[in-house]
Formats: C-alpha cells, sequence, structure tokens
C-alpha cells in the first residue's frame, strides 16, 4: 500500500523537474520522504530540483560537482552501489570537463603572456589541475617563462639607466641578474664609463681651478697696473 501511494508522487516530481518546475518536485519528493524517509530516488528528485536538472543524465551537465549537497549524499547512502556507481561517472564527467575548460584557458593564457604576471597566472592555474594531461610539464614552462619576462625587465630598467649615463645604477641593476645575456658585459663597459667620468670630471675641476687662479692673477696684474699708473 505504502508503495502504492509513492509511485504516483514520485512520477509527478519527475514530471515536475521535466517542466523545470523546481518547487513543486521538491515537495512531491517531501510527500514520498514523509512516507519513505529513506526512499532514495526522492533524494535523487531533491538534488535534481537543487541543481536544476530536467533529467537525471543532466547531472552530469552540472557546471561544478554536487557531491557537496546533503541530498546527493542520502541519495547513494539509501541507493545502493548502483545509484552510487551512477553519480560517480556524473561527478567524473563533470570535473574532467572543468579540468579541460581550466586547461584551455590557461594554455591560451601562456601563449599570450608577455609578463612575469601572467605567466604566473597561468602557473596557478596549471597547477589546480596538476596531473591532467600535461599540466604539470606547462606549469614549469610558464614559471620559466615568467623568469625570462623577470631577467629581461631588469635588463631593460639597466639599460635604460645606461642611455641617461646613469652607470652606477645601471651596474646595480645589471648585478642583479649575473649571467643573464650580456649583463657581464654591460657591467665592465659601464665601470669604464664611471672611470672615464670621473677622469673628465677630475680635468674639468683642474680647469676650472686654473680659470680661477689666472683671473686672480689677472685681476692682481690689473690691481698692480692702475696702482703704477696712479702714481706716475
Amino acid at each position: 500500500s505504502g508503495s502504492a501511494n509513492i509511485a504516483p508522487l514520485l512520477k509527478r516530481a519527475f514530471m515536475f523537474l521535466e517542466d523545470g518546475n523546481w518547487t513543486e518536485a521538491n515537495s512531491y519528493c517531501e510527500k514520498v520522504l514523509d512516507q519513505d524517509p529513506e526512499n532514495a530516488e526522492a533524494y535523487l528528485g531533491k538534488l535534481m530540483a537543487e541543481v536544476h536538472a530536467h533529467k537525471r543524465e543532466d547531472l552530469a551537465d552540472c557546471e561544478q560537482p554536487f557531491d557537496y549537497s546533503s541530498n546527493y549524499k542520502k541519495a547513494v547512502r539509501f541507493g545502493g552501489e548502483k545509484l552510487g556507481a551512477e553519480f560517480d561517472d556524473y561527478l567524473v564527467r563533470i570535473t574532467e570537463r572543468n579540468k579541460e575548460d581550466v586547461y584551455k584557458k590557461a594554455v591560451t593564457m601562456m601563449k599570450e603572456a608577455e609578463t612575469e604576471g601572467v605567466f604566473s597566472s597561468a602557473a596557478e592555474m596549471f597547477k589546480t589541475i596538476s596531473g591532467f594531461r600535461d599540466a604539470d610539464e606547462l606549469t614549469e614552462k610558464c614559471i620559466e617563462g615568467g623568469e625570462i619576462c623577470r631577467k629581461d625587465a631588469i635588463y631593460l630598467a639597466a639599460k635604460t639607466h645606461m642611455r641617461v649615463k646613469e652607470f652606477n645604477q645601471a651596474i646595480k641593476i645589471f648585478r642583479r641578474i649575473p649571467g643573464w645575456k650580456d649583463s657581464d658585459e654591460q657591467i665592465e663597459a659601464c665601470r669604464e664609463m664611471v672611470s672615464k667620468l670621473e677622469a673628465e670630471n677630475k680635468r674639468a675641476k683642474v680647469f676650472k681651478i686654473l680659470l680661477r687662479v689666472l683671473i686672480a692673477l689677472a685681476s692682481v696684474g690689473t690691481i698692480i697696473l692702475i696702482w703704477v699708473g696712479s702714481r706716475s
């Protein structure tokens, strides 16, 4: 008698699910559970209403795994191995699909990356799907790409200081990337320029001192001439 009463209620519940009437579907599943608290099909119906699945196979199309749901846990608990295996299949398909989506986004990001930050973001995305396809290998490539961008940025900054003749600052920056491109050679070139500029500055200082001395001597000579003229 109980089963006879439950069957029509479950049928109505799944008809409501097909129509997308989630509230009524959930309500009829509750009516079933009032009579049979361990009815796995009723918990299945409530799960489908929860995630808005019209048909049970639509559970595989959920955006995220649904194994967090208490309705899922009760359906598995009372549904036996067959229903559990069906759910496992859906969850695997969801997980694999989501990993594929993340993989594609990360690959696109990696291909378009031109800065350390973008490479780093792509690497973090690959890490979330570690073990999927060649995600681990691509993580390392992104890390390498980011390191190249980091060193290139430092190199360009040092070259910029060289262009404006800030050679000591350029040397400090080049020292942050020893062995990268021709950084070591650029350091030596900067040192030579520093020595050259120091020598030029010394010559300029000596010239200024001599000029001041000459001006002072000329002034003294002028004063003497004026004095001699005034005496005569």
